[in-house]
């Protein structure tokens, strides 16, 4: 019985071919996963150090003695923003001199005698601060926290005027000074609780993500675009003279192409979606993520593997042998991944790297995951995977074509 291959029996029979594989894919699965695990854990540790080892010291002093304004200092040299980044000191003023010179000064504070005084009648004696010789960011978060008092200051003053002129415009003024009393007390209350005033984010290297969904969706990618290595020494094993003869039966350079992308998308897809339920059952019992729902990251993935589909049927069009082959597709998943930030978040790389990944597919790729593994998808995401997916396909075409014209002229 003779079966004519037509160019829906090769589909089927290159399907056939690429879910032989699943067994090895599952070894190879299992291999990267313990290889990305220990990328991972020590990727963890790295981005979690968050403390300051190197705290630089801040100075407080005070000629003035009235109890409010010692109450004041105290009070701000233990607000969280302050007391997160610095050491702060309270110390006498004769020791200003000695210490605002010093090597691990950042900056000295000094309050002036008369200094409350002086805001209640408008003279407003300034606040001398020494900064250090050294320009750094800790200087600049001292001058945005000074010129945010300053501001805060001059509102509390203003209030206080008005309250005054007030009394005295209703013949009220022997009231005021119960009254301006009652605003110092609420004035006092809202400046000494001023971390309430801002939104508190836990900043990680990782953005938006926590740092275990982060390095588990670099896993799955580096997993899926590794796995491309198995695809390839199947592709390679099939002779030139084959794809030659598929081509004179009408299966040309599209077709295959078209062919051998679809039918390791399918593969790779059961694949993915394994790993997909596998990773976002162990997210919810970490509680990582709140819902157990895999359809947004199912839907990425139709996207997702087909890139990746592409980029490894491409990367096999361009090679000679199987090796070479393998070994383009490593250093360009290696290579592509580094930049994106799959071993490392971007913070810890180089801005030139930074502007690199912009024009990467692994960063899209990456970014999709991540969003599935969150339970959300980007539209522009999908358009941008799309459009590699398409590139590198077009791509291939014309490269298996060209191939297939070399093959006629020397047969």
């Amino acid at each position: 019985m003779v079966i004519k291959l037509n160019k829906l029996n090769y589909f089927k029979l290159e399907i056939k071919r690429n879910l032989k594989l699943i067994p090895y894919l599952i070894i190879g699965v299992l291999a990267l996963s313990i290889v990305m695990g220990i990328v991972g854990f020590f990727a963890t540790k790295l981005s979690e150090t968050n403390k300051l080892k190197d705290k630089k010291n801040v100075y407080f002093t005070s000629e003035d003695d009235a109890s409010l304004t010692k109450l004041a200092i105290n009070a701000l040299s233990k607000t969280e923003s302050i007391t997160k980044i610095f050491n702060v000191n309270n110390i006498k003023y004769s020791e200003v001199d000695e210490v605002k010179d010093a090597e691990n000064s950042i900056v000295t504070v000094v309050v002036p005698e008369g200094f409350l005084a002086s805001l209640m009648n408008g003279d407003n004696y300034p606040i001398k601060i020494y900064f250090s010789s050294t320009t750094s960011v800790y200087t600049m978060i001292i001058t945005e926290l000074s010129l945010a008092a300053q501001t805060s200051l001059q509102a509390a003053q203003a209030t206080v005027y008005t309250l005054y002129d007030y009394y005295y415009d209703m013949n009220k003024y022997r009231f005021a000074e119960n009254a301006n009393d009652e605003l110092n007390s609420t004035l006092i209350k809202k400046a000494f609780s001023r971390d309430n005033f801002f939104k508190k984010e836990q900043l990680s290297a990782s953005g938006d993500y926590n740092i275990i969904t982060y390095y588990i969706a670099s896993g799955i990618l580096t997993v899926l675009l590794l796995s491309g290595c198995i695809f390839i020494l199947r592709i390679k094993s099939t002779k030139n003279f084959i794809n030659l003869k598929l081509n004179q039966y009408g299966i040309g350079a599209i077709t295959q192409t078209s062919v051998r992308i679809f039918s390791i998308f399918i593969t790779m897809y059961l694949i993915f979606s394994v790993i997909l339920t596998t990773a976002l059952f162990i997210l919810y019992k970490m509680d990582k993520i709140k819902d157990f729902s895999p359809a947004p990251l199912l839907i990425n993935g139709i996207f997702i593997c087909l890139c990746c589909s592409a980029i490894t049927v491409l990367i096999s069009s361009l090679m000679k042998n199987r090796f070479s082959s393998i070994l383009l597709l490593f250093i360009f998943v290696i290579g592509c991944e580094f930049i994106s930030g799959a071993f490392l978040p971007s913070v810890f790389l180089p801005d030139g790297v930074n502007i690199v990944d912009k024009y990467l597919p692994t960063g899209y790729l990456l970014d999709s995951v991540r969003l599935g593994l969150s339970g959300s998808y980007s539209v522009d995401n999908v358009k941008m995977i799309a459009i590699y997916t398409l590139i590198f396909t077009i791509s291939t075409i014309v490269t298996t074509h060209f191939k297939l014209k070399i093959y006629e002229r020397i047969n």
